[in-house]
């Protein structure tokens, strides 16, 4: 992974995931990147990255607790009603 991991990871079971089913493992970093894992064989099923073009990380502001960068910190929830796929998202934007 690309940063830190201070959120807690996200597990879906039975999700379909290029015309297969499986269950996964949701893990977002500081580094502003969100990975879906096979939770079964651990394998990478995709990566994403939350930052605009041009954007990075934030640095500390001074923070001690939450270095060298941060991201995406707090842990996402997962609704999947809604959408045609669900959808995962910063509790803080809900």
């Amino acid at each position: 992974m690309d940063g830190k991991v201070d959120a807690q990871p996200l597990y879906l079971s039975q999700l379909t995931i290029g015309g297969a089913p499986h269950n996964v493992v949701y893990v977002a970093t500081e580094h502003g990147s969100v990975y879906a894992f096979d939770a079964d064989s651990g394998a990478a099923l995709w990566q994403i990255s939350l930052l605009a073009s041009g954007e990075t990380p934030s640095d500390t502001h001074g923070c001690g607790q939450v270095a060298p960068e941060i991201g995406v910190t707090s842990t996402p929830v997962i609704d999947r009603s809604a959408g045609a796929n669900g959808t995962i998202a910063e509790d803080s934007f809900r």
